[in-house]
């Protein structure tokens, strides 16, 4: 049978106790029949509060004001429902609060439907019977544990956003052509594809390129690494032979009373030097480092610093630094400093410290023998801060060679450029 509405009615006669009858007359089961095909079940999505459960301290929760649908009926409340929860002796409990449609007394209401204590609880069923007298939404659970007198939000699980036992109020609309936007979408897609592909090809050449003049790299330094390791072991193999040529002459005679002698004045002399050096830590803040423009210096008060000749002073960044204080110490170019009684000076040639930096100053007395200055462990004649500043500025001109008694390596002025510059 074909039903149709809605049109006006028209009076038909009385019935037996005297109320008007008309020919279009609908029920409100009508009317919601109607609304329920255009408007799904549940709460409206704004505001995001719409009939939200919140806890309001103790056992007391609130479910906020809300707008919703069930069935075709419309539920509407302006003022917050309160509630007291009850509390389990035992185990724990999980209750619901219901929004349910009634159709016995012909009302929607909110109300706590509680569940049963358990040590592993489950929730109470739902009446969800479209055409009986009642149907039920779930708008929180509620977990109830016998260990605690205090409803917390954590213990409030929301579900009104789960269709399967609430949702969001939705309208349906099937009739929209989205061929349009799909073809675009796609569209889009392929060409962002085809761009992505080349950069990723762009990207894998570069990569391949830059490997390949890194392995060329890797093969000069291990092939100097090599040809360094060879000439060392060289070197060492030669001055054991001096050695032992030196010692053979020891080995007549009472050999164990000459090696025990040997062995003693070898300990003597490392315990001499041992005794002499000393290491300090100590952190440069930035506000030490003065200067405008490279050279920037600073000093470091140290009560174990004497200032004397014999001192040489080593400073290097402490191991357990960060990696910004590392890379500042770095970036720093300090190569140059000098010690005065209770204080060491330190002059960068790179960029100026914005970080603190935490140090090892190393005070060594095993090299008390040397005639060079308080920070030349040998005879060479050290290069100054003049001349670093010169060769960074492109006006040095290079003097003849000083030859170098103790085997130092002298550093090239190229090497020096890349120092400075970092």
């Amino acid at each position: 049978m074909i039903e149709y509405g809605f049109f006006d009615s028209e009076l038909t006669g009385y019935d037996e106790e005297g109320l008007p009858v008309f020919d279009r007359a609908k029920s409100s089961e009508f009317f919601a029949e109607f609304w329920k095909r255009l408007v799904s079940n549940g709460v409206l999505g704004e505001p995001a509060d719409c009939f939200q459960v919140v806890s309001t301290g103790g056992m007391n929760i609130s479910v906020k004001p809300g707008f919703g649908f069930i069935l075709g009926h419309y539920v509407k409340d302006e003022e917050p429902a309160v509630f007291v929860i009850k509390n389990t002796p035992t185990g724990k409990r999980i209750d619901l609060v219901i929004l349910r449609l009634n159709r016995v007394n012909r009302l929607i209401e909110i109300f706590v439907k509680e569940g049963t204590a358990a040590n592993e609880p489950e929730p109470p069923e739902l009446v969800r019977e479209e055409y009986g007298d009642y149907f039920e939404l779930c708008l929180a659970k509620i977990l109830v544990d016998s260990t605690s007198l205090e409803l917390t939000q954590s213990s409030i699980t929301d579900t009104r956003m789960d269709s399967e036992v609430c949702g969001i109020v939705t309208c349906p609309i099937d009739h929209l052509d989205t061929s349009v936007y799909y073809q675009q979408i796609q569209t889009y897609f392929e060409e962002f594809k085809g761009d992505t592909n080349a950069m990723c090809l762009k990207f894998e050449q570069a990569l391949n390129a830059f490997y390949s003049g890194k392995e060329t790299e890797f093969t000069a330094w291990y092939d100097n690494v090599k040809n360094q390791l060879e000439s060392w072991c060289m070197n060492a193999k030669n001055e054991f032979d001096s050695w032992f040529d030196s010692v053979k002459g020891q080995l007549e005679g009472d050999v164990a009373a000459n090696l025990a002698g040997k062995v003693a004045e070898l300990e003597k002399e490392i315990d001499t030097k041992a005794g002499k050096s000393v290491l300090l830590p100590v952190t440069i803040f930035a506000s030490a480092w003065t200067g405008e423009t490279a050279p920037f210096t600073a000093r470091i008060s140290l009560d174990g610093i004497t200032g004397s000749d014999q001192e040489l002073i080593e400073v290097f960044v402490q191991y357990e630094a960060s990696q910004d204080q590392k890379e500042a110490w770095a970036d720093a170019g300090v190569i140059a400093g000098n010690n005065i009684p209770k204080a060491i000076l330190l002059e960068a040639f790179g960029d100026k410290p914005g970080v603190d930096i935490p140090i090892y100053v190393l005070k060594r007395g095993d090299l008390g023998d040397s005639t060079g200055g308080s920070t030349i462990a040998c005879d060479c004649t050290p290069i100054t801060a003049q001349q670093i500043s010169e060769i960074v500025s492109g006006d040095y001109t290079p003097g003849k060679d000083v030859p170098s008694a103790c085997g130092c390596i002298p550093v090239s002025e190229e090497e020096i450029k890349r120092i400075t510059e970092g």
